[in-house]
């Protein structure tokens, strides 16, 4: 946050929203071959063992097979994870607001 944060308490809408876009974007990025593997094999009803499905899928297409599709989930998590760290961080500062007990 001391980085980032002009006061060093609080990041602008915008800051806040782009930090969210990306590591949302980062993190299906990094996900997404897992899920399509998961997916396929879930597909061959459990006939393949986890690597023999993996063997065909790099057969098929190689490792870019794995990305398939995930241009249109890291359009969409871009604006999801954005709202969900503006939601998140603006809820945190109305409870700050509240009084204590």
């Amino acid at each position: 946050r001391s980085v980032i944060a002009s006061d060093s308490k609080h990041i602008d809408l915008f800051t806040t929203a782009v930090i969210g876009g990306v590591s949302g974007m980062l993190g299906w990025a990094i996900a997404i071959p897992m899920d399509n593997l998961k997916n396929r094999h879930q597909v061959s009803l459990g006939q393949n063992s986890i690597l023999s499905t993996l063997a065909g899928v790099l057969r098929q297409g190689g490792f870019k097979q794995l990305y398939r599709g995930a241009t249109v989930v890291l359009i969409r998590a871009f604006p999801a994870n954005a709202a969900t760290f503006v939601g998140y961080e603006y809820t945190l500062q109305l409870l700050s607001l509240l009084p204590t007990r």
